[in-house]
Order: structure tokens, then sequence, then C-alpha cells
């Protein structure tokens, strides 16, 4: 385990400060991301999962060798039977028959050695001053902005390892008998001592909670001075870059990106394919940022000149049932380079696109910017009665840039 705190003062637990990340946690940080907590995943957990995934393999091809057996006498059975009355479809026969049952054990015992290999590789998890995360060997299984933290629920094992939660997700599955809700839980996985991590998680949730504020406020200040650069360089503010979209923006510093790929026209739900974001990833073309503060932005871009007129947007009897009323609009909106226009609705009980805010009185500015080759759509929310949050939105607006 490694924990970077600073001095203590007046008997309060040290604050944490920035230490050197694991190298194995350096590829999946974000620009200007701070590591505070560090902490490999137990040898032995991984060894576990390694046996049970070899297990499942091992039990594939035991399955496989029966299945193969099986379809042997079958098709002994079935060409001794037919051939001499139609041996062109006694062979398809069999031949379908070996496709749709013989091919299942080879694919079934190589992902779960594949899985095996996975399951041994070394992990870390670790608490950064914007989420909490863990990797295992190159990929990154888990990600979860600090806000997200609902509960803190060890759960240790009499091996000396557990897990660690912190929230649940609830899913609605399909079954015979009709629907049923399946309920897990979201966290560390296979870690020492849990425990011993839940307390240094309450610590740094209550840090991050009791810095969110403030820090807000310095980056709505330094927007307000156009001085979100100056933002950038202590750690108030963060930059997300699209090279290959031709824009970028500054967001406050323990602000949440994330990224996906939308292939199609049309509302456009928050779904299992926003993964977080990455500098090196050029292979997206919507952004989703998640704020603590019930504030959330989504910009998405399209080939081709705007596909909306301004009067269309704004009353559009659809956009009014899903975003409540009209209170301001603006028909010729300019940012940088860019021109547009942008429509303010305020409704109850909103949502970005499948993300509830938890507030029951939400306003939603979308704005739609003829970039050249192409055009963005950009959707923020902030809850109505919230003015830190309108100004804070307002600052990020400003930020759109060419880049």
């Amino acid at each position: 385990m490694t924990i970077a705190r600073g001095p203590e003062q007046d008997g309060a637990p040290p604050p944490f400060i920035p230490l050197p990340p694991e190298p194995a946690l350096t590829a999946h940080l974000q620009p200007g991301e701070r590591v505070y907590w560090q902490q490999a995943t137990d040898p032995a957990a991984r060894h576990a999962r390694r046996r049970r995934m070899r297990w499942f393999a091992g039990s594939g091809v035991v399955l496989g060798v029966a299945i193969w057996l099986l379809l042997i006498y079958l098709s002994w059975v079935i060409v001794s039977e037919d051939f001499a009355e139609d041996p062109l479809h006694t062979l398809v026969g069999v031949a379908v028959m070996w496709l749709l049952l013989g091919a299942i054990p080879v694919p079934v015992s190589l992902f779960f050695w594949r899985q095996a290999d996975k399951a041994a590789a070394p992990g870390f998890c670790a608490l950064t001053d914007r989420r909490m995360l863990q990797v295992g060997g190159q990929e990154l299984p888990l990600s979860e902005p600090w806000h997200y933290l609902r509960h803190i629920d060890p759960a240790p094992t009499p091996r000396g390892y557990g897990s660690l939660y912190w929230r649940q997700v609830q899913e609605t599955r399909r079954t015979k008998e009709g629907t049923e809700a399946v309920t897990y839980d979201i966290g560390f996985l296979y870690i020492p001592a849990p425990e011993a991590a839940a307390e240094i998680l309450r610590r740094w949730h209550a840090e991050l909670k009791a810095a969110s504020g403030p820090m807000l406020e310095r980056f709505v200040r330094a927007g307000e001075a156009g001085g979100l650069a100056a933002a950038e360089r202590t750690g108030d503010g963060w930059m997300l870059a699209a090279p290959h979209l031709g824009y970028a923006i500054t967001i406050p510093g323990d602000w949440q990106a994330l990224t996906d790929r939308f292939r199609f026209v049309g509302r456009m739900p928050v779904g299992r394919g926003w993964r977080v974001w990455r500098a090196d990833d050029a292979e997206w073309n919507a952004l989703l940022v998640l704020a603590p503060a019930d504030i959330a932005i989504r910009i998405v871009a399209r080939d081709g000149p705007l596909d909306r007129r301004f009067d269309q947007v704004r009353d559009s009897a659809w956009e009014g049932l899903e975003s409540g009323r009209v209170i301001s609009s603006n028909p010729e909106l300019a940012i940088g380079p860019w021109r547009g226009f942008a429509v303010t609705r305020a409704a109850g009980g909103g949502g970005l696109f499948g993300i509830h805010l938890g507030r029951s009185d939400v306003m939603r500015c979308d704005m739609w910017i003829d970039a050249g080759a192409r055009h963005l759509h950009i959707s923020l929310m902030a809850p109505e009665a919230d003015a830190m949050a309108q100004r804070a939105l307002n600052a990020v607006a400003a930020s759109f840039r060419q880049g």
C-alpha cells in the first residue's frame, strides 16, 4: 500500500499529497491527474481467480470430448442408415451437426484459458484527485468519479483479502416468469485489508468533497477573468483536446470525462459504450462530462453542416415535452470562430439522456454550432437554483476553442 499525506495540523488527519504513480497506472491517468493512494491487488486472490478460470477451461475440454464422442456415434448411426438413399443430404446433415455442436467447446475453452491469464495479471487500485480506478494488466476494468460514492462497505474474506464496495447498480432482466431486478456491487476487488482501505476511502472522499466547492469557485473566477490557462496549471481545471474533431475545452479539475462512438442519428442514451477519456483516443465523437454538483455536459460531433434550424429546435413539441419550457434563446450564437444558435429550457425532474441528476428542477441549454466540416450539438445541464453551477457551465462554454 502506498499513501502520501502531508503534515498533521491540530491533531487532524494530514491531507493527501500527490505521489509518483505505479507504472501500471501511468498509462490510464488523464492529463494532470494526481494519485493520492495506490494499492496492489492481492497475489493470492489473483492466483485463486486464475485457478478457477483454468478449471472452467478444463471443464470445457472434458465437455468437448464428451460432445465429440457423442457426435462420432450419431454420425456413424446417421451415415449407416441414410447414406445409401441420399448421400448428399446425409453428409450435409452430419456436417451441420458438427458445425453447430462440435465447434462449441473450442471457443469456450479458449475464452476461459485467456481469462485465466488476465485474472493473474498484477493489478492496482488507486484514488486520485478525480476518481477511483482499478487496473488489471493492460486493462482498466473500473473507473468511477469520486462523487459516485454512496456508501463504504468493506467485504473481507477468511483468506486475508477481500473487496471494498461503494455503490450498487440494479438491472432488470427478463426471465421465463417475467422480469427480475438484479443488484450488484461496484468497488475495488481482491485487495488486502479492505477495512483499512475503507478508512482511507472515507478520509479521501471527505477531503475531495470539502475541496470541490472552493475549487469550483476558483475555476469560475478564473474563467470569468479569462484565466483558465492558470487554472489548468494549478489543477483547478484540466483541458480536454479532441484534435480529430477540431475542438478543445477546459473543465474543473475534479470533473470526469467519458467518451463514446455514436453511429446513428436520434436520441443517444447513456449505455455501456461510454469509456474514460484518454488523450490518445481518437475513436469517438461524443463526450460526456459529469460533475459533483449535479452538472452534466454532452457534446456530439457529426459530419456535415447543421441539420437543425433555430426555429425547429425552439418550437419543437418533442423538445418541449422532453426538456420543458423555453426560458431564453439566441439565434446568433458565436463561440470563437464558430456560429450557431442556442435554446435554454427549464424542466422538473429532468435528466441528460439517461442521467438523472437528482434535482427536481433543472435547466438545460442546447447549443448547435457549425464548425465547418462538421457540426456540434452541445447540451449543458445544471440545477435551476444553483447559480454557481450555471456560472461554471458558462465558463466551460466560453472555453470552447479550436484544438
